[in-house]
């Protein structure tokens, strides 16, 4: 063996470790950018796409998806070949590198989709537990959230007893800005109206109770528990509520909730395969 390069298994090491990284060491820089770069932008690409309704979009992201994994088997097996050897400050530096590489895709992989495990009943009947969702997060940068849209939030912000902060739900959009909201079950009512459009908002009062009032609760506040309850929305404030009321906290105990709050859009179920869709 020639004690001047590592043997091939290094360099497939070195590809696992960060896409085109062996190519790059052996001194085929353009080779290590194709793959870099196309893996990369394959599987991000997959990613948002997945993250959009609709079959076609679903099929779409699979096949660039498994596009994504091919390119990386195929990577890997160009990978294993001998290396040139290399100081203990070459191996600092493509350690630092594959450091700062996936936290980039990382950075970047969030501003685009988040995914999230439904672990509560709260959405029952659309989302059960076990369900894995995508939000995205690319379509409230240029539009406005709508009533009917699931969206995923954050707590940060919201004072109630029973929330931590830095936690995630997802629950859907019942009240937009400036909007006076009531319950009276099994509807919703706004600005003094039955609301039945979007449809889910019919199905929903249909099923089970329907929209119920918050439970009253020991030491635990609410500002929808009786029928002459309401609550009136300030600008950038939405009212979420969860699609079983039943068993949901959500602004019939802790009010409105700010635009900021809001992460991404659900947009559709990801896994298992039995549960695909929205």
């Amino acid at each position: 063996m020639d004690e001047r390069r590592y043997p091939k298994w290094v360099g497939a090491i070195f590809g696992l470790l960060l896409s085109g990284s062996a190519h790059f060491i052996a001194g085929d820089t353009r080779a290590a950018l194709k793959w870099y770069f196309g893996i990369s932008l394959t599987g991000t690409s997959g990613l948002l796409i997945l993250a959009l309704p609709g079959t076609g979009s679903f099929i779409a992201a699979s096949a660039l998806l498994l596009a994504s994994v091919a390119l990386w088997v195929l990577m890997l097996k160009q990978s294993y070949r001998p290396l040139p050897r290399f100081r203990l400050s070459g191996w600092i530096g493509v350690i630092v590198l594959v450091i700062i590489s996936n936290i980039g895709w990382q950075y970047i992989s969030d501003l685009i989709v988040r995914p999230y495990l439904i672990s509560t009943e709260s959405m029952l009947p659309t989302l059960i537990p076990g369900d894995r969702v995508m939000a995205e997060r690319v379509t409230y940068r240029f539009s406005k959230p709508k009533r009917g849209d699931m969206v995923l939030l954050s707590t940060d912000g919201l004072n109630y007893p029973a929330l931590k902060s830095g936690v995630f739900y997802i629950k859907r959009i019942a009240g937009l800005p400036r909007e006076s909201i009531r319950i009276q079950s099994p509807h919703l009512v706004v600005n003094g109206e039955i609301i039945k459009e979007p449809a889910i908002f019919t199905t929903l009062s249909e099923h089970a109770n329907g929209f119920v009032l918050a439970h009253t609760m020991p030491r635990l506040p609410s500002v929808l528990s009786q029928p002459e309850d309401k609550i009136v929305l300030g600008e950038n404030q939405y009212l979420v509520l969860g699609d079983n009321t039943e068993s949901s906290l959500d602004s019939r105990y802790y009010g409105p909730i700010s635009e900021s709050q809001i992460v991404g859009r659900v947009t559709r179920i990801y896994w298992p395969l039995s549960r695909v869709g929205l």
